[in-house]
């Protein structure tokens, strides 16, 4: 049985395991840009050689609080937008509409559809819901935009059942012209426990900080009562305008970084929290094109010691 210790074993290897992937790639350690995030709400750029500052953006205040939804890509076009995901709440109705964008030269702020419909079926009341997410393009041209799209069944404020489709579209960067990519629909899903995202999946995304060229990562997850589950994954690459999709098993748990559809960066958490005595095993996982190589492991590091 293992002990939790006080702070993360995996945490502290990260920064190493970032190594590792740039050995994998080395085109990747090519012509990087720093960007650091300031108070009260700024973007500064520094020079990777000498540290020294060259441009800044203001940014909205809020990227501070939430900085894991601010993106910035190779061109220096930058992204905020409050992440959404279902079931909405009733803030996220309002609060989530607004997507603040740096094309480069100006700040614009673009609406995103976020909404909730409700009717009557029956003695049913059925929600239909969408939550899309934006993304940057890595050469700068466009938005690509995840959403999760589902039509719930509740009575008396218990979850029934739902059917959800994920959906994959992008516009040019004033969020107009709207071309659908590709789509996954999702088997009709009872709600066992009367809430419907503690046994039903929806699509998570992951995108390489650079933003979306030819290559992202679509994991379905089932949030659960105490942990979340993954139920699949799917490595999309784009060839000729169409985007495949191939399987990844066992599915991803938590990505750290990746290339392409062959080279994937993965942390497998461990489940104990506070101190618990637990089972599980942080480990950090390399997939290399069918081959996967461990990087790090608790368990084993721990009987080493």
């Amino acid at each position: 049985m293992l002990k939790k210790p006080r702070a993360s074993s995996l945490k502290n290897t990260i920064p190493a395991l970032c190594v590792v992937l740039a050995l994998v790639t080395p085109t990747l350690a090519q012509n990087k840009r720093l960007w650091v995030l300031r108070v009260p709400g700024e973007m500064t750029e520094y020079d990777p050689t000498t540290f020294g500052a060259k441009s800044s953006v203001k940014v909205p205040p809020e990227a501070v609080a939430s900085p894991q939804s601010l993106s910035v890509n190779h061109l220096g076009q930058m992204l905020f937008a409050m992440p959404a995901s279902l079931p909405l709440r009733e803030d996220d109705l309002t609060a989530q509409k607004k997507v603040w964008l740096w094309d480069g030269h100006a700040a614009n702020i673009l609406n995103r559809d976020v909404d909730r419909a409700t009717s009557a079926t029956g003695s049913n009341l059925a929600i239909t819901e969408s939550a899309p997410v934006p993304n940057l393009a890595a050469d700068g041209t466009h938005l690509y935009w995840f959403a999760n799209q589902a039509r719930r069944l509740q009575r008396d404020g218990v979850d029934l059942s739902t059917k959800t489709t994920w959906q994959l579209w992008r516009t040019d960067l004033a969020g107009a012209g709207r071309e659908d990519l590709t789509s996954v629909a999702m088997p009709d899903c009872s709600c066992a426990t009367g809430s419907c995202e503690e046994t039903c999946p929806y699509g998570e995304t992951w995108v390489p900080d650079e933003g979306i060229a030819k290559f992202f990562l679509l994991t379905q997850f089932v949030a659960g009562q105490t942990e979340s589950v993954a139920k699949s994954t799917s490595a999309y690459q784009e060839s000729s305008g169409k985007w495949d999709a191939a399987t990844l098993n066992p599915p991803l748990q938590r990505v750290l970084d990746g290339v392409d559809a062959g080279t994937v960066l993965e942390a497998i958490p461990d489940g104990g929290c506070c101190g618990w005595e637990n089972e599980s095993n942080d480990q950090a996982l390399l997939r290399l094109h069918g081959k996967t190589l461990t990087i790090f492991d608790e368990r084993a590091r721990v009987q080493k010691s």
